[in-house]
Order: C-alpha cells, then sequence, then structure tokens
C-alpha cells in the first residue's frame, strides 16, 4: 500500500455537499440487480446514487456518533469527502493497477448492500488521507472508527452468510483489509507492534480461504476480480488454484523462507497446514 507518496489528489468539486438538500425523492435501490450467470452486479451504481445511499444509511445507523462537532472532530459531513477521495484519487495505492481499477469501480456499488465494504473503503479513504495530511486529527479518527466497525461486519458476514450475493464484496474487503494492515504496521506510532509481531499476516489469509470456499468456487469464473486472480497467479481460470511455487521460484526471495521458518510453516505442504501463516507464505 503506497500511502504517503506522491502529491496529494484532488478532490471532485462540490464533494461536501449533502443530498439531504435535494427535494426529489430518492429511487427505492435498496438492492443491485443480480444476474446469477455472470458476477452480482451487473454494472456499477452511478456514483452519486451510490454516494446517497451511503449516506443515507450512516445517517439512520447514526455513524459517526459519539464524538461531538468540535475542532478536529470527524463528523457525517466528512463522509462525502473520503467516498470522493476513494474514487478519484490518481495516484497508485494498490500496487496493482487492475486491483486499484476494480476496488475503484465496484467498490461504492457493493458498498451499498454490504456495510462492512462500506466501512472498509471509508476506512481506507481516511488512512490515505491522514498519510497526506497527518496534522489533521479527523482522518485518524475516521480511520479509526471506520476500520473496526469494518472488521466487525466482516466477521458477523463470514459467520452468517457466504454466497455469490456478497462474494465480489467480501474479496473487496480483504483486499483493503490487507493493505490496512501492512500500512497500519508500517507506522511508527504503533507503540504495540514488536519486530516479532507477525499477526499482521492473518490479513493475507482472507483471499485464499474465500477462493477455496466450496459455495464460492462456481462464482470465481464470473467474478469482477476474476483479472485480479489471475494476474497474482495464485488462480487459473481454467484450473483453479496453481501449484505451490517451488523453491526455484522462491530463491530470489530469501527473507520468506525466513519467516516460513520463524513462523514454523509446514513447507511440504502448505495447503492443509492449519498454521494462520501458512497460506500467505505459500504464494
Amino acid at each position: 500500500m503506497k500511502l504517503g507518496e506522491g502529491s496529494e489528489a484532488s478532490l471532485s468539486p462540490g464533494s461536501t455537499s449533502s443530498p439531504a438538500s435535494s427535494t426529489s425523492p430518492l429511487p427505492d435501490i435498496s438492492t443491485i440487480v443480480f444476474d446469477s450467470e455472470r458476477h452480482p452486479a451487473v454494472e456499477p451504481m452511478p456514483r452519486e446514487l451510490a454516494k446517497a445511499r451511503i449516506l443515507m444509511h450512516l445517517e439512520l445507523a447514526n455513524q459517526p456518533g459519539s464524538l461531538k462537532a468540535a475542532d478536529g472532530a470527524y463528523t457525517r459531513t466528512d463522509v462525502p469527502e473520503l467516498f470522493d477521495h476513494f474514487i478519484d484519487t490518481n495516484e497508485a495505492w494498490a500496487g496493482s493497477s487492475e486491483c486499484q481499477r476494480v476496488l475503484q469501480t465496484w467498490s461504492p456499488s457493493l458498498s451499498v448492500t454490504n456495510t462492512f465494504l462500506l466501512h472498509g473503503m471509508l476506512a481506507f479513504s481516511a488512512s490515505h488521507l491522514q498519510s497526506l495530511r497527518p496534522w489533521e486529527k479527523k482522518y485518524g479518527l475516521a480511520a479509526a472508527l471506520h476500520y473496526g466497525l469494518s472488521l466487525q461486519g466482516f466477521s458477523a458476514t463470514l459467520s452468517e452468510r457466504v454466497d455469490h450475493d456478497n462474494a465480489d464484496a467480501l474479496f473487496a474487503c480483504c483486499y483493503l483489509h490487507t493493505m490496512l494492515a501492512l500500512y497500519n504496521k508500517s507506522r511508527s506510532d504503533q507503540a504495540s507492534m514488536v519486530d516479532s509481531d507477525f499477526a499482521w499476516l492473518r490479513g493475507m489469509k482472507g483471499i485464499p480461504i474465500l477462493q477455496r470456499t466450496n459455495v464460492l468456487r462456481p462464482h470465481l469464473n464470473h467474478s469482477i476480480w476474476l483479472p485480479v486472480f489471475i494476474e497474482t497467479k495464485a488462480y487459473s481460470a481454467e484450473t483453479g488454484h496453481l501449484p505451490t511455487p517451488t523453491s526455484e521460484h522462491n530463491a530470489p526471495f530469501p527473507e520468506i523462507d525466513i519467516l516460513r521458518t520463524q513462523c514454523k510453516v509446514n513447507r511440504l505442504d502448505p495447503d492443509n497446514d492449519e498454521n494462520p501463516y501458512a497460506i500467505p507464505l505459500a504464494h
């Protein structure tokens, strides 16, 4: 995650205006049109419509609700800025242009019906803005609030319902959580983190686990994430998951072998190793 590098991205004009001022009733779009033969969303929801739905949800949920509107505080009037920044920034922050394109194109639409992704998207945007403007406290407050809500919602969804309808949103949230975990690990003010703490690697386990979930496997070849899966060389549309890379392929990265030893990973059969670090260190 390339936070803090490059120039500050410009925000869309009028991005802080609230849709509540409009007298026209919003159409009922509580659900996105689904096409079971393809990916869940037929096409992205119009940007301003997605923003309006997200603001309506946050107002009904009273989020954020516990922060007073004082200097430096984070309030709902800041949400449009986070929303627009996530979509509009041209800076490369995902490490993959294809991954970033999918996230910026589809996350707003998918967030309308998947609140865990809504909060993940806002947390990521707030973290990026915090890295660009560290003197503004509201971004740190927003990042912490939405990251916590995203983790809670993501965990609850995994326990309650995982299917093709929310698969793409779960994958999107996994990517955002992974980048946020790496960013938080890299920050100097994370005093609780120590050099021997590899807990941040658990965030890298989500994508392979979801890909291996039986109920989702038929969906993978029709997912909006298929180009990214193939790009990472961890998935093939023809054969499914690719074999674990051989030691020959891993030779240029000796630090990976050090991490495997430190984390006690079964190098011979990582896919069947219950160690939480086995899969992310194998691929």
